[in-house]
């Protein structure tokens, strides 16, 4: 009886075991497997803006609002002057949003005001407003010489 007790006690601890490292190799594996699609996600989610003749890779956001702009891509649209420090574009339909209070912009945000209107910041500033991120320029000195005109910008992945 005593050693039907600890064969079943011993066979017990080797399940638990087995399911623990089971459970430590699943989650790990999982982990690896997050962070291929991650870096994946981020290798498809960078665009390319071209301003004048010049060009900066966007670096976009993790969210359903940049991903629904990425799918949208190749566009070329004009962006209207908007206070000195902004273009905008009022595009046709909605997009998901999710806006955030923000205290600053900086030069090379790309963002979402609203759910239809593009915002491209090419002046940092403070702000009281709210906006859904989209990206932000790598090189946002592109924006430096755009002056106050509405100006032709192009999209592609």
């Amino acid at each position: 009886m005593k050693k039907k007790l600890l064969l079943i006690s011993l066979l017990s601890g080797v399940l638990l075991a087995c399911l623990i490292f089971s459970m430590i190799y699943f989650m790990m594996d999982n982990g690896n497997k997050k962070n291929k699609n991650s870096s994946e996600s981020k290798e498809l989610m960078s665009m390319t803006v071209q301003i004048n003749g010049k060009e900066s890779k966007v670096l976009l956001e993790e969210n359903d609002t940049a991903r629904e702009f990425f799918n949208k891509l190749p566009l070329t649209i004009t962006m209207y002057e908007l206070n000195g420090n902004e273009k905008y574009f009022y595009f046709g339909s909605s997009f998901p949003n999710h806006p955030v209070s923000l205290e600053n912009v900086e030069a090379g945000d790309l963002m979402l005001y609203g759910d239809n209107c593009l915002v491209l910041f090419y002046k940092t500033f403070p702000t009281s407003y709210s906006y859904t991120k989209l990206g932000k320029l790598v090189d946002p000195s592109i924006l430096e010489e755009i002056g106050d005109s509405n100006l032709t910008i192009t999209f592609t992945k």
